[in-house]
């Protein structure tokens, strides 16, 4: 089907029917297929050639954004032609020209969607007043509460905070933020409902995983560590093992122990490592009693046991090894994904 069909088969309507009678038909940019028009005349304010390139663009992009919608568009939909023109015209008036896709997307989504009358005009007005960087920003701010984003260098989750801190905001970033509040799409250092929904209707699925902007995210639930005799190296190398496979560690207490032997599983596994002749006698014992209630929640990480002559239940024991191999064990083990490098060896 040509453009031409498929504009009309989403918009069927006569101010529609007619802007497209203005469109000469492009060659086709792959075989067999009419993929994307030139609109030359639409209104007396857009005859200038200038305008040709952004209008091919957006109506590519208008195509590529159909196909991504399953199923009929609604009839019923409160987005009509005259909001159709009204996208169309901002989108080849605005001076950001990085906004071209974003416009064609919306108007898809909006007419795809059983939105609102006054969420549909508030997401068409937002979307002319804000600039491609807010638009982004907005992007980030989704992908990050949706996913549990590494905070490089940390043994932490990306918080939002850490984007909108106005400390790290410049003049102009400051002011952009304001905007994005008063539109109601930030509250506080978080992105709203409201604001989530906008960027889902201005971004693909595919544009909106932290891969597309090149972000990690920690895989699975975290693995808890206890540290015997709290030795902060032994810690410290494991820790940055397990993050180097995507890992989050949580560092966990003989006290908070207890509360997960006792209740949620909020962590995949508790792996020991350390020397129990280094802990007290209770402290051990307590351990000891733990490990030996529910010994397929522990893993014995490199711990040494012999100390005060007690015993210790453990689902496996990682081999002997460096830091590295027994992390890459335990993570094996646990069903964690590891790098093709490392699954290859």
């Amino acid at each position: 089907m040509s453009f031409s069909g498929k504009v009309v088969e989403v918009f069927n309507s006569k101010s529609v029917k007619a802007l497209l009678e203005l469109c000469p038909a492009l060659e086709s940019v792959a075989p067999g297929a009419s993929l994307a028009t030139s609109i030359t005349k639409v209104a007396s304010e857009i005859i200038s050639g200038l305008y040709k390139d952004r209008v091919e663009k957006f109506c590519q992009a208008l195509l590529d954004a159909r196909e991504d919608v399953v199923g009929e568009l609604r009839k019923d939909s409160v987005f009509s032609d005259i909001d159709f023109m009204d996208i169309f015209r901002a989108c080849v008036n605005d001076g950001d020209s990085l906004k071209v896709d974003a416009y064609a997307r919306l108007a898809i989504s909006l007419k795809a969607m059983a939105v609102d009358k006054g969420v549909c005009r508030h997401f068409v007005l937002s979307l002319k007043r804000l600039a491609y960087e807010d638009i982004e920003l907005l992007r980030k701010l989704y992908v990050i509460n949706n996913n549990k984003i590494i905070r490089s260098g940390t043994n932490s989750v990306l918080a939002q905070s850490d984007i909108l801190h106005d400390k790290k905001l410049d003049k102009i970033g400051f002011a952009r933020l304001g905007e994005l509040r008063v539109l109601g799409f930030i509250e506080g250092n978080k992105i709203t409902e409201l604001g989530e929904d906008f960027v889902k209707n201005i971004y693909s699925e595919d544009c909106l995983s932290a891969e597309s902007i090149g972000l990690d995210v920690w895989q699975g639930k975290p693995i808890g560590l206890f540290v015997a005799a709290n030795d902060e190296e032994l810690r410290r190398d494991m820790v940055s093992e397990f993050n180097k496979l995507r890992i989050i560690v949580k560092i966990l207490t003989l006290k908070e122990i207890e509360t997960i032997v006792n209740g949620e599983m909020t962590v995949s596994s508790v792996v020991i490592i350390g020397n129990s002749s280094k802990m007290p006698y209770w402290e051990a014992s307590n351990l000891s009693q733990l490990t030996e209630k529910v010994p397929y929640l522990f893993v014995n990480g490199g711990f040494g046991a012999a100390g005060h002559g007690l015993s210790y239940g453990f689902r496996f024991s990682a081999c002997p090894g460096s830091f590295k191999s027994k992390a890459e064990y335990i993570a094996r083990r646990l069903d964690y994904n590891l790098p093709e490098s490392i699954t290859a060896e």
